[in-house]
Parts: structure tokens; C-alpha cells; sequence
């Protein structure tokens, strides 16, 4: 049994609500103490991930191991209105195989008369499903998500405009999902190029794109705090590049919640709102200054041209010169041509 099988069973008996001995499990699995902590400390991390409970376990005699009750799978039964979040989420996000997407939903959606405004709200979002990897990836992520936490070194194939490149011994810190794509967070960052605004201590790939992936017994020394942060990448950018912390500061001319809902963590200047009765569109007649921290990457680039007139940059420097040389760019693609787009 793979140490994956043996946490998996171990899991599925704790979410029973069984009462497990680390012992028991030593003779029962035929590994030694520090396995089995080893193991436990796992599904510890697991629930402080998933469910913020940093401490699911009932404290009991030295060596044996028991949920808290409203930890077991009974007390954590989903109601209809959570499985139609969780599926309308899961469908939108294209994350996954079409294949692989179907066979979840199947398993995550219950049948039956009682669940009649469920099944008729997520049939066509199914149905209609497009998956944009064409590989299965959930075991890929489980056996990642393990090299993570054993801080094992692996080797990998990735392909790239067509081009496929070998990765040796890289450590991996994180696994990110953005705009339709999983993610593999590795360290390191002498892959990139000197001028890649995305450059920093992390390297991204696309886990569909990897291939021919073997992990290594080494573990080298990792220093927690310098781990990965998905959540904190989540607040700081759009698309799911990433770069370097910076604080980016605007102009906005519009609705500033549109702002707040992609950036959680802006802060909106509300003493010094400039007003612009001139303005036809009663929603644009205000000009706000909006301080986001944000990482420096294509992402934030992307998002900031993709405003188009409704935002102005103010600093750093590098950003709004960026901005600048973009929009000149684009400008050239349009000049000398007449109102059907033929050159003149």
C-alpha cells in the first residue's frame, strides 16, 4: 500500500468517526511510529487548509487519534444550496477534463425527486461542459500535493510552444489554480528571462503542459515562510502570473467596487473624490485615487489595459511607462487604414 492509500484509509476511518491508536496502525500498516505521525500530521495540515480547523482532533490518551464530532462526514453533509455553489463554480472554471469533470459531478451531485431545482439548474451547465485539459489531473494533484508536503524533489517534461524541456530536481512549494489552468509553484527562477516582468524566487507550470513527471527521496531544508502564498497570489492579480509586490496606485473613473471586487486589499481614497459634472454618464463622473498592492506580473498588465480609458496609472513609474508603450503600440495597429480596416 503507497503511503497516498494508507492516509486515504486512515482519512476515511477518522471522518467514520472511528477512535484509531498509532500502534494499531504501526502492526496494521507494518511502519514505524514516525510514519504514522507522519501521516496524522498530513490530515491535520489538510483540515487547517480546507476547513481553517487547525486542530481537528479530540484530545485523548498519548497515541490515539479522534475527530472532533462535527468533523465527522455525517456532520459535514452539504445542502442543496451549497452543491449548486460548488457545481456551478466548478463548471465555470473549464479546469478540468470533460471526462474527468463529468465523473465529479456524478459523484458530487445526488439523484432524486428531493433534489428536483438542483438537477434542473446544473444539467445544461454539464452538459454544455468543455473541459480545457485534455488529460486527467486530479491524480496528478494528489500525487504533487504529497511531494509538497514531503518536500521531495522531482523531475519533469514540459512543453511549451511546442517545445518540450527538461526540469531537474526542482522543488515543488504550490499548487495554484487561475483562468482556466491549474498550476505547479516551483522554486527557483534562473529558467526566466532577465527582462520577464513575472520574474521573482517562484516559477509556474501549467500542469497539463508537464510530462513524464518522477519525484526524488531528497528533501532538502524549506524554510516555511518562504513558501508559496496562492491565497495571498489570489488578492494581488488577475490572471495568474507572477512578479514582484508592488503597491500600484490609480485614477479610476468609475464604479470603485469594481476595483474592490478583484483587489480585496485596495484602499480607496475617499476624501479626495474629484468630481466630473461634464460627463455624460452619471456612473463615470467621478475620479478616484486607489492605492492596490498588487504583484507586478503580466497579470496586473493585462488587467490595467483591459480598463482601457477608465483608469490611469500614477506610479510605480515602471507600470505606467508600461502602460504608455502598450497603448502606443496598439495605436500603430490602426493607423493608416479607413473605417472597414483596409490599409489606405
Amino acid at each position: 500500500m503507497s503511503s497516498q492509500e494508507r492516509i486515504t484509509t486512515i482519512l476515511l476511518r477518522l471522518l467514520r468517526g472511528d477512535q484509531l491508536n498509532k500502534q494499531a496502525l504501526m502492526t496494521e500498516f507494518n511502519k514505524d511510529e514516525s510514519s504514522i505521525r507522519r501521516d496524522i500530521s498530513v490530515i491535520k495540515r489538510a483540515f487547517d487548509d480546507v476547513f481553517s480547523e487547525p486542530a481537528p482532533f479530540i484530545a485523548a490518551s498519548s497515541g490515539d487519534y479522534r475527530l472532533k464530532p462535527d468533523l465527522h462526514a455525517a456532520g459535514r453533509s452539504l445542502d442543496d444550496g451549497q452543491l449548486l455553489a460548488i457545481a456551478l463554480i466548478l463548471t465555470a472554471s473549464r479546469g478540468l477534463s470533460s471526462v474527468e469533470m463529468k465523473q465529479l459531478m456524478a459523484q458530487l451531485l445526488p439523484a432524486g425527486p428531493e433534489h428536483k431545482g438542483l438537477d434542473r439548474l446544473t444539467k445544461n451547465p454539464v452538459f454544455e461542459y468543455r473541459g480545457v485539459p485534455k488529460i486527467s489531473l486530479t491524480n496528478r494533484l494528489a500525487r504533487l500535493s504529497q511531494a509538497i508536503v514531503n518536500h521531495e524533489l522531482i523531475s519533469f517534461d514540459h512543453v511549451y510552444h511546442g517545445e518540450m524541456r527538461h526540469f531537474d530536481r526542482r522543488l515543488p512549494t504550490g499548487l495554484f489554480f487561475g483562468d482556466l489552468f491549474f498550476y505547479l509553484i516551483v522554486d527557483g527562477s534562473d529558467e526566466q528571462a532577465d527582462d520577464d516582468p513575472d520574474e521573482g524566487k517562484f516559477v509556474r507550470f501549467r500542469l497539463d503542459y508537464m510530462r513524464n513527471i518522477t519525484s526524488h527521496r531528497q528533501q532538502p531544508t524549506h524554510d516555511h515562510d518562504e513558501r508559496f502564498r496562492g491565497g495571498r497570489l489570489q488578492n494581488h492579480t488577475w490572471y495568474p502570473y507572477l512578479g514582484k509586490p508592488i503597491n500600484l496606485e490609480i485614477l479610476y473613473s468609475y464604479d470603485p467596487q469594481f476595483v474592490l471586487d478583484r483587489f480585496p486589499e485596495a484602499i480607496v481614497d475617499w476624501k479626495n473624490v474629484r468630481d466630473r459634472p461634464f460627463i455624460k454618464n452619471p456612473y463615470a463622473r467621478k475620479v478616484y485615487h486607489i492605492t492596490i498592492p498588487v504583484n507586478d506580473g503580466f497579470g496586473v498588465r493585462m488587467w490595467l489595459q483591459g480598463q482601457g480609458d477608465l483608469v490611469k496609472v500614477l506610479a510605480p513609474k515602471h507600470i505606467r511607462d508600461y502602460v504608455v508603450w502598450v497603448l502606443r503600440k496598439s495605436l500603430k495597429n490602426y493607423q493608416n487604414e479607413d473605417d472597414t480596416g483596409k490599409y489606405l
